[in-house]
């Protein structure tokens, strides 16, 4: 069912990357959300909303992307952009200055090499990316996001310096098994599909962690110090989805429109 209380907003289609398995979320053309009908939408709903991400696409690539954190700050605390980070370069002034909002970056790999492989970015690219969170991980909560491929970044050596990286700046660590959701039928999804308790596993003998189950269907949880590491699965085991118990953010698209469900069609 879906929360409406939680709000997934995708404020542009378009991205700088290319990542191998990127769906977009569905999302077509090249759109962007505009602030007046952000406005709109979000006053629809503000009565009840108490979490907000802010994706895409690249959501840095939206000019208004700030604008529309700001204009929530007042009525909702937990506020967070799902970046690739590229342009982090472009707002660290006001981030720092205001210590809002908090960023979940997209970082497959430490190395740069593997994340060129994964993102279609380059190695500069990459470099300067990772200097932005260094920066900015003193003044606000960054996550970083991690979608794990088999045969690609779930060596021991990757796992190991994310979560080294990841314990040093205090950052806070997502692992996202790979999502069929909504992948083009010719993608390879069998080839890079590593499971949640595979990783689970790797994790545990490779570091101090001990996960435990945090929700029914999707979140494994654990700490290092000041770090949150999380293992989040990727896959809709229902059948039908008036049966689906998953809590889910209610999914408002580029051009306006709404969706109930990013693993599903409708």
């Amino acid at each position: 069912m879906s929360n409406k209380s939680y709000l997934r907003i995708l404020v542009c289609s378009n991205c700088q990357s290319n990542c191998i398995f990127c769906h977009k979320d569905g999302a077509e053309g090249n759109n962007n959300l505009s602030l007046s009908k952000f406005k709109f939408i979000f006053n629809k709903y503000r009565k009840n909303v108490t979490k907000i991400r802010f994706s895409g696409g690249e959501p840095l690539l939206n000019k208004d992307i700030l604008n529309m954190a700001i204009f929530v700050k007042p009525v909702v605390n937990n506020v967070r952009i799902v970046t690739n980070g590229l342009l982090l370069n472009k707002y660290k002034a006001k981030i720092k200055k205001f210590k809002y909002p908090n960023l979940t970056i997209s970082i497959h790999s430490l190395y740069p090499k593997t994340y060129n492989k994964i993102t279609g970015l380059s190695l500069k690219q990459h470099k300067q990316i990772i200097t932005s969170i260094k920066e900015l991980s003193p003044y606000i909560n960054i996550k970083l996001n991690v979608v794990f491929l088999k045969g690609i970044n779930t060596s021991y050596a990757e796992l190991k310096k994310i979560i080294d990286f990841g314990t040093k700046y205090n950052l806070d660590i997502r692992f996202q098994e790979l999502d069929i959701g909504i992948i083009d039928s010719n993608f390879p999804f069998n080839k890079y599909h590593y499971s949640v308790q595979s990783l689970k596993k790797d994790l545990e003998q490779i570091t101090p962690l001990k996960f435990k189950r945090i929700n029914k269907n999707s979140v494994w949880l654990s700490r290092i110090n000041n770090s949150e590491i999380s293992i989040k699965s990727g896959l809709c085991y229902n059948k039908k989805c008036n049966e689906c118990d998953r809590t889910r953010p209610l999914l408002i698209m580029p051009d306006g429109t709404i969706k109930t469900c990013r693993l599903c069609n409708f």
